[in-house]
């Protein structure tokens, strides 16, 4: 509990120094929010958003051999997540409501639930990591900006992960004979060998994998676009949108760090020194306006949360 209350002094100590220093404007957000079109654009791209969020999640789904779920029971399970994600602290709370409501729902016990959930960030993870190598790369073909610092680091995080589904999918026979289980195995083992079964499951399919790391960069790329929408009224003329794709992966990936309540404060600060380097003192608004969508947006599955809690009460 500490914790939490500790992640919410800072994004209100960070907001209100933010206010204080006159870099973050509610006229700002007016100027955005007066043009209907955006919002409805911009909340059509967050439900196509969720609509590719739940399509991988049911492939994980399949690939974990947990059948019998609809693609509406699906989503709204994904929805409920991204509810709790929104509106509770801690960057991952949304994936132990969507382990919880999923166990209920299938076959499988509390624990792999969670593992799958997990397993669907982790890919979603990498597709940002992918994107983020990309904007990098097409920046420093096509503008004199230094990127090479961050080109550095993603590569090797991409190499890395590269380097570990290598290993995985070329001995996925040999980790397989060597994960049955065993009736001497303690807990402790037993469910590490779970965790890697899951893992297994999730991530030793080559072209499984491949659709759903596409998947997660079409996810990561609707965040971007979401972000033009919402300012590209106040983006000031001959702005390279492409900055874009460098920038806000890096400011998603700061947002889902430990260390603020839902990245408030936090990206608020990433995002408005990153866009800095490229000549646009907004920063902060931007990531105002996408908070204040993304909210919206999510509220909403509390509606899919309490047809789910009403089902189970339904259930034997």
């Amino acid at each position: 509990m500490l914790k939490y209350f500790l992640k919410f002094i800072v994004s209100a100590s960070l907001v209100y120094w933010l206010f204080q220093r006159g870099v973050i404007s509610v006229d700002y957000l007016k100027t955005i929010f007066n043009q209907p079109m955006t919002l409805v654009t911009c909340l059509t791209i967050f439900f196509i958003q969720s609509v590719l969020s739940a399509t991988r999640f049911l492939i994980i789904l399949r690939s974990s051999f947990i059948k019998g779920l609809s693609f509406l029971k699906v989503y709204s399970l994904n929805y409920v997540g991204l509810f709790f994600n929104t509106f509770l602290p801690g960057s991952v709370s949304g994936d132990f409501f969507k382990a919880y409501y999923l166990k209920d729902h299938s076959d499988n016990d509390y624990q792999k639930s969670l593992l799958i959930s997990l397993s669907d960030r982790l890919i979603g993870l990498v597709g940002l990591f992918v994107l983020m190598f990309l904007g990098t790369v097409y920046l420093k073909i096509t503008t004199n900006i230094n990127v090479d610092i961050i080109l550095y680091l993603i590569s090797s995080i991409i190499f890395g992960m590269i380097c570990g589904l290598f290993i995985i999918v070329k001995f996925k026979a040999f980790f397989r004979l060597h994960l049955k289980s065993k009736t001497s195995d303690g807990v402790i083992k037993t469910k590490l060998r779970l965790a890697i079964k899951t893992i297994l499951n999730v991530i030793a399919r080559p072209k499984v994998l491949m659709i759903n790391i596409l998947i997660s960069l079409f996810i990561q790329l609707a965040n971007v676009m979401v972000y033009y929408y919402l300012t590209k009224s106040v983006l000031p003329s001959g702005f390279n949108p492409a900055i874009l794709l460098a920038v806000i992966p890096i400011a998603s990936f700061v947002s889902g760090l430990p260390i603020s309540f839902s990245g408030i404060g936090v990206t608020h600060i990433a995002l408005q020194q990153l866009l800095k380097q490229y000549g646009i003192d907004d920063g902060a608004n931007m990531f105002n306006g996408y908070l204040v969508i993304m909210i919206i947006f999510n509220f909403f599955g509390i509606i899919p949360f309490i047809l789910l809690k009403k089902d189970n009460k339904k259930r034997p």
